[in-house]
């Protein structure tokens, strides 16, 4: 039985997001996922659309996720042995590049696993589709 990590920001939710959760998920039998909080979020992307617990809530719904928690702080901190212990996690999976900082503990663990990061769809896509159709489009 193995417990399997993963997080993400998760803001608008979409196909991609998705796709890193199935795929987690069928590398254990039990997943995890660490939703960011807004001020890392905003650290290195921008804030979010969605506030954490409606984010929390989405990835919940998608019904994926046996547990969905705020992810430990990823700035001037890392995954701590601590918080893999206390959630008996024997994977860690990341859908992209960078970040070997934040996730020491278990790539020197051997228990790190990255996916490919998906093109296509992006919450950064959709923010930009809103806004090259601007107000006109809207019916309301």
């Amino acid at each position: 039985m193995t417990t399997v990590f993963t997080e993400g920001v998760f803001d608008l939710l979409h196909a991609n997001h998705l796709r890193l959760l199935s795929e987690a998920r069928a590398m254990g039998t039990r997943l995890i996922v660490g939703v960011t909080p807004d001020e890392d979020a905003i650290a290195y992307k921008r804030r979010p659309i969605l506030t954490l617990p409606e984010r929390m809530d989405h990835v919940r719904a998608t019904g994926m996720a046996d547990l969905v928690v705020e992810c430990p702080t990823m700035f001037g901190a890392h995954l701590s042995a601590d918080f893999l212990d206390r959630h008996g996690i024997g994977l860690v999976v990341y859908g992209g590049t960078g970040w070997e900082d934040f996730y020491r503990v278990p790539i020197a663990r051997g228990i790190f696993r990255r996916v490919p990061y998906h093109a296509g769809i992006s919450t950064s896509m959709i923010l930009a589709r809103i806004a090259e159709r601007g107000e006109g489009d809207s019916k309301h």
